[in-house]
């Protein structure tokens, strides 16, 4: 018997790194409301680190002078200039025999047997499906102000880093007296009052199930579409789903509510050793934001922890390979490296059902 090379056993798991990272970054992104809502811009960028200009988010307009007459001029530049780094999210999964061994599986009409191809193919998906998850939950917490880990840890405060305060109105919705009308204006005006150099097409408002129930049960917003076609659609308001996340909309005063009931489960335990749930959104709370803006929400992937990866663009997911001793398989770890930013968190709004 001759002896067993590399090359035997890249014919085993015939995948370089470049090859399954490609594959999974073929496959589409489809879970998460906020990445249905195309809510942040992605960029790749070639480093791990992010520059942000800090200043007090203004454009001055310049005013018209006679022909002829003194230019205004710049004043002195009072920005600061900070670095932001991207966050390192790692994870391994192995492809062994006891995946493949003694296992059949039916395509179509056929009982075919277990293979590498096919489990490579369940492995990246499932890597896929977990850092999606993790972004998703990423960014819906950039949404209310912070950057969170998967441990449920604060890495950025948003508002604390941009010296922002954060702005919340009460609903009390609990009142028939409430008027739902200013309510409203207030939330809007607040989101675009505060948009500063950027622009938006509107203001969405994702809400609990708590919340959308006694907005729309509240005398107020019903006197709102009474005699009008949208008053028999009321009682049968329909679901929609969008990025997996099942849901009802409305639209009420300009400004759109929509429910969303996502909830994940976080890497961390709780005493009873299981792993902590979080609903994406509390109960009778939501959290406004401005839709269609250009730069306000952003998601930058930055470049590997890999040598073969150093300085090159970064991706949505990078995956590497590492043949496990005796050829018991192959050893997948996937990294994404993001940084989920909120650069105008006084824009923000998050809102309540309750009085204060």
């Amino acid at each position: 018997m001759g002896r067993i090379t590399a090359a035997d056993i890249d014919a085993a798991f015939p995948y370089t790194s470049a090859e399954i990272t490609e594959a999974i970054n073929t496959i589409t992104r489809t879970y998460g409301k906020i990445n249905a809502m195309g809510v942040f811009k992605r960029e790749n960028i070639f480093s791990t680190l992010v520059r942000l200009t800090l200043n007090n988010g203004e454009i001055v307009i310049l005013p018209v002078t006679e022909r002829g007459a003194p230019s205004t001029t710049d004043e002195s530049d009072t920005s600061k200039t900070v670095f932001v780094e991207c966050a390192h999210i790692p994870h391994i999964g192995n492809i062994t025999p006891d995946d493949i061994q003694n296992f059949m599986d039916i395509i179509g009409r056929q009982t075919v047997k277990r293979t590498v191809e096919g489990e490579v193919a369940k492995k990246l998906a499932s890597h896929r499906l977990k850092h999606d998850q993790t972004l998703e939950y990423m960014e819906m917490n950039t949404l209310k102000g912070v950057w969170k880990d998967g441990k449920g840890r604060v890495v950025m405060d948003w508002y604390e880093f941009f010296g922002a305060e954060k702005k919340r109105i009460a609903f009390n919705l609990a009142s028939d007296t409430t008027d739902l009308i200013a309510k409203t204006d207030e939330l809007s005006n607040h989101v675009h009052d505060n948009l500063t150099d950027d622009t938006s097409d509107g203001v969405v408002t994702l809400v609990s199930r708590e919340f959308f129930n006694r907005f729309v049960q509240h005398p107020k917003y019903e006197k709102y579409f009474d005699k009008t076609d949208a008053m028999n659609r009321l009682a049968n308001m329909p679901y929609a789903t969008q990025g997996g996340a099942r849901g009802r909309r409305t639209v009420f005063g300009g400004v759109i509510f929509e429910e969303y009931n996502g909830q994940v489960t976080r890497w961390d335990r709780n005493g009873s050793g299981d792993r902590n749930k979080e609903r994406l959104i509390e109960a009778n709370l939501g959290h406004a934001i401005p839709l269609g803006t250009q730069d306000t929400f952003c998601t930058y992937f930055g470049a590997p922890y890999s040598v073969t990866g150093a300085n090159d663009e970064g991706q949505d997911i990078y995956v590497t390979r590492h043949d496990l001793p005796h050829e018991e398989g192959v050893e997948l770890k996937s990294q994404s490296n993001p940084l989920v930013i909120c650069k105008r968190p006084g824009a923000l709004c998050e809102v309540t059902a309750e009085a204060s």
